[in-house]
Formats: C-alpha cells, sequence, structure tokens
C-alpha cells in the first residue's frame, strides 16, 4: 500500500544571532504570528524565551543541561507541557540506564552496574 502526501505550503523563518535581550521580545512576536511550532535550538536563553513565551504552541529545543532544571518539561518521564527536545547532557540518564540494565539482565548485581559505571567513566 502506497501512501500520499498532500503538498502543503510552509513558511520558514530563521533568525540568527539575536542578543539576549531580544529573544523573548522575538518570542512574543512569534507566538503573535500564530506559528505552528517553536523551534528554539539557540541555546538556553532561547529555550527560556520560548517557553515564557507560550504554553500553548509546540516547542522543540536542543540544550545541553537538565531541561527539568531549566523548567522547559516537568520530568523525564511525563514532560507534560508543550516542549520536547534533545540534551546532550548524557549524565542525566545514566539511573534510567541502570534500570533498564536491570530490566534487561536482572541477575546482575549492584556491584557489576558500579564497575560498569567506572568502566565508562574512563573512557
Amino acid at each position: 500500500m502506497a501512501a500520499s502526501l498532500k503538498a502543503r505550503a510552509f513558511r520558514l523563518s530563521f533568525v540568527g544571532r539575536m542578543a539576549t535581550t531580544t529573544l523573548p521580545a522575538l518570542a512574543a512576536e512569534l507566538v503573535n504570528r500564530r506559528v505552528n511550532v517553536i523551534a528554539a535550538v539557540g541555546g538556553d536563553p532561547s529555550n527560556r524565551a520560548a517557553k515564557q513565551a507560550t504554553a500553548t504552541i509546540p516547542i522543540v529545543f536542543a540544550t545541553g543541561t537538565d531541561p527539568v532544571q531549566l523548567g522547559l518539561v516537568e520530568s523525564f518521564n511525563r514532560p507534560g507541557g508543550n516542549a520536547t527536545g534533545v540534551t546532550t547532557s548524557t549524565n542525566l540518564m545514566e539511573p534510567k540506564r541502570l534500570g533498564l540494565l536491570r530490566e534487561l539482565a536482572p541477575g546482575v548485581s549492584a556491584e557489576m552496574i558500579e564497575v560498569w559505571k567506572l568502566i565508562k567513566s574512563l573512557r
């Protein structure tokens, strides 16, 4: 069965090299334009500006820090709200990875997990 896509026109606006102080005004302008989605990929200041500007327009973010601490999402398990994205801070996911390891290999002892963490940190 072949899938068909209906052609839709869209407009992509890119604004680069904005001063941090102008980001809230830019985010408010995007909300006033009634855009369908905001891609806040200019770092944490743009993420925060987008989140403060709207609670309804979807926000896609990229961050190098904890999105929960930034207030972008409620938690990793249940982000809630209108924001989704990625973080490059991989150590935030260690508890999740260890939980998955325990599910996949229930016989692995806690000592083995600690050895695994030590070996990983030496890389």
